[in-house]
């Protein structure tokens, strides 16, 4: 959201917004994505929300509360049939609005377009996306590492004193030598079509007691981590250099860290170079439907492993419907591991005694149809704490 606030007015006619649709549930995913935020700056109250597609503004609206009475300052609306933008009555708002209204693209929000326009009265709201929101991220798999950093920095670099690092998850060259930068699995492409892969590796320092040093050299070895340097302090404590795959350190390895060294380990990073990577897309699909959420990168040599283990997760995890529910996982062009959870069946001829078999087996019949039909139409509900489990590595 503050990504397209503050950006929004520098696009082009025909620029896509940028917005990743609500992946958590397979009716939004082709449905507009709303942000909306409420907060006070300078003792008044705003409001101020946007409906959004990839590649337009359907709605925009910020109501201003100051001495605690409601003001109509932006209320703009697409009316799908005849393809223009509806303005409410914004009296509040001072300026030459048919000038804002005129200059702003259906790609770009009014707020970003009125600022540009040297608009004064709007400056109190844009400015505190610009200085006052922070995006925080905490210990989030890879897949959402880049777009947090996008939208807390404006453009595709991290900061860190004057020098720049380039933060994307992986730079992809297809056979055709096109340079594509993927920030989110589900759009890594198939493995026929790369040509080579390159992804950010980080410098890493970690601090242990020195007995824990062989469960913390395996431990590395599981994670593609190539060891430095490693010093004694004396007292009990080892220090180790290594650097390793941004993709394996947030790959639950703070978790296992504390695992293996019962807590006392404690460890830095920071982002390095870019390498080239031998990894492939992992797709889980649900009754043949790819489920975008539950995509990831993963290490060729792992896939396997990985494969078998998301779907044995999944299905433990997934609650039983009315249809028998196929769990699979793709990569490198094949399905490398499958699992079918079965649907629930009821008796429905519990209640009949006695009486020619030919009434039970009718209705049995009966229940058979009805079960193929669901079979073909019904579509699979995944409950929402079964996305998030499915993103917590190693919980079940």
């Amino acid at each position: 959201m503050r990504r397209i606030v503050l950006h929004s007015a520098q696009s082009q006619r025909g620029d896509e917004i940028g917005v990743t649709p609500y992946l958590f549930d397979y009716a939004m995913q082709e449905k507009p994505t709303e942000f909306g935020v409420t907060f006070i700056e300078n003792n008044v109250r705003y409001e101020y929300g946007f409906i959004s597609t990839n590649g337009q503004i359907l709605e925009e609206w910020l109501f201003a509360y100051p001495k605690g009475r409601p003001q109509v300052w932006i209320e703009r609306t697409f009316d799908s049939e005849t393809q223009q933008y509806k303005w409410g009555n914004t009296d509040k708002l001072v300026g030459t609005k048919q000038l804002w209204q005129e200059s702003t693209r259906s790609n770009a929000l009014f707020l970003s377009t009125a600022i540009q326009l040297n608009n004064t009265q709007l400056r109190p709201v844009f400015d505190w996306f610009k200085f006052q929101i922070k995006i925080i991220g905490g210990n989030l798999a890879p897949s959402f590492t880049a777009e947090l950093i996008d939208q807390e920095q404006g453009d595709p670099l991290y900061r860190k004193g004057k020098e720049k690092y380039e933060i994307y998850d992986y730079k992809i060259i297809n056979k055709f030598d096109k340079e594509e930068w993927i920030y989110s699995p589900h759009k890594f492409p198939d493995d026929g079509s790369v040509k080579e892969v390159y992804e950010p590796w980080t410098k890493v320092s970690i601090i242990s007691p020195s007995n824990y040093l062989g469960a913390i050299m395996q431990l590395l070895y599981e994670h593609e981590a190539e060891v430095g340097e490693s010093e004694s302090f004396g007292d009990g404590r080892t220090h180790v250099a290594l650097v390793m795959p941004l993709r394996e350190l947030m790959r639950n390895f703070f978790d296992d860290l504390k695992s293996v060294t019962s807590g006392y380990a404690s460890i830095s990073y920071e982002i390095g170079d870019t390498r080239t990577a031998d990894v492939v897309r992992l797709d889980i699909l649900v009754n043949d439907d790819p489920v975008i959420a539950f995509a990831s990168v993963v290490s060729r040599r792992r896939a396997q492993e990985e494969a078998e283990k998301s779907v044995e997760k999944l299905a433990l995890i997934l609650p039983r419907q009315q249809i028998a529910i196929k769990i699979q996982a793709r990569a490198i062009g094949r399905i490398l591991s499958s699992k079918t959870l079965s649907g629930f069946r009821k008796d429905v001829t519990q209640h009949m005694y006695g009486g020619d078999i030919t009434r039970k087996m009718k209705l049995r019949e009966k229940q058979k149809k009805g079960k193929k039909k669901m079979q073909a139409t019904h579509k699979v509900h995944i409950p929402e704490e079964v996305f998030v489990k499915m993103m917590r590595r190693g919980e079940s």
